[in-house]
């Protein structure tokens, strides 16, 4: 399965696993769930919902040294902020997206974008979309949040 959306410049790829892939696998400790379940949040998220942001930033980029041969590798992070504005800039009739996309108090650095964003609403956890970084000056950055209905959305 395989989804994108010009619009939204962003695309989705289902990965299923080989037999015996999970043997090589990592598991993340204590995680209760799975991302794959989880579903989308509603269309237009409240502002000062929560979000939660995990991607494997530049800052994070470190080379190491893996059995005598130089290797690179980069940590996951988590971020947490709210949702501070709804981005309709992109919006119909003035741009070409269905949904609002989300501006974020969550850090967003170069390396987290095309991770995964999450939020929770009244019926808990939920996929709230991808997470994007923009410079804004010389030393801000601005998190925001491509909408995962944009990233689906097909007319």
């Amino acid at each position: 399965l395989f989804s994108w959306n010009s619009d939204s410049d962003a695309s989705a790829v289902r990965i299923i696993p080989l037999d015996g892939a999970a043997d090589y696998a990592t598991p993340i400790p204590n995680l209760n769930y799975r991302i794959s379940s989880l579903r989308k949040c509603p269309v237009s998220m409240q502002l000062g919902s929560p979000v939660v942001i995990i991607g494997f930033p530049a800052f994070s980029h470190r080379n190491v040294m893996v059995e005598g041969r130089l290797s690179s590798m980069s940590s996951r992070t988590i971020t947490n902020g709210i949702i501070s504005a709804h981005d309709t800039s992109l919006r119909k009739p003035i741009g070409n997206l269905s949904y609002p996309n989300y501006y974020i108090s969550a850090k967003i650095d170069s390396g987290n974008s095309g991770g995964i964003a999450f939020s929770k609403d009244e019926s808990g956890l939920c996929v709230l979309g991808l997470p994007t970084w923009l410079t804004v000056g010389n030393f801000e950055t601005q998190g925001v949040v491509q909408n995962i209905h944009n990233i689906f959305y097909k007319e």
